[in-house]
């Protein structure tokens, strides 16, 4: 499975949820707990496992409704971070996030 902490540790084979879903979910946390370097992390792994920038964007309004107004800052980081990937990026960041 992996050592606690990594990648694979977090993020298991898929199951009933795709790696792709499972980095959206951990996007839209990484908002809520004001986590910029996860969100940077997370927005690029979401696209690496085909998230599209449609759901990329839900998912920021999502985290924003249930994480209140603290939450807009970080998702406005997210923002930032998809609209500065050039077209087609979908490499993770080497540094980073969970």
């Amino acid at each position: 499975m992996g050592t606690v902490g990594s990648p694979r540790f977090l993020f298991p084979p898929p199951n009933a949820l795709s790696r792709k879903n499972k980095e959206l979910i951990a996007l839209g946390i990484s908002i809520v707990e004001k986590c910029f370097p996860c969100v940077e992390y997370h927005v690029s792994a979401a696209l690496e496992h085909g998230a599209t920038r449609e759901e990329i964007l839900e998912t920021l309004q999502v985290a924003v409704v249930l994480g209140g107004g603290t939450a807009s800052w970080p998702a406005r980081f997210a923002f930032k971070v998809l609209d500065e990937l050039p077209p087609g990026a979908s490499q993770p960041p080497a540094a980073g996030g969970h």
